[in-house]
């Protein structure tokens, strides 16, 4: 089971990354930049589920 807030994570994240193809292809930015920001979002993304499972997790020890 999905809870609404990892859903809304995944689109969001689907979003940006569409809008820095976006941005990459305007040219915008300079390449540097966008390649920092996307891996910062990953990495946010990534940190997100981990504390996800790990409070799932803790959770499901407790009951």
């Amino acid at each position: 089971m999905f809870k609404p807030s990892i859903l809304i994570l995944i689109v969001a994240a689907l979003v940006s990354l569409m809008g820095f193809k976006a941005y990459n292809q305007i040219s915008l930015f300079p390449a540097e930049l966008s390649h920092w920001v996307i891996s910062f979002v990953l990495l946010f993304i990534i940190s997100n589920i981990f504390i996800w499972s790990v409070a799932s997790k803790l959770k499901s020890t407790q009951i």
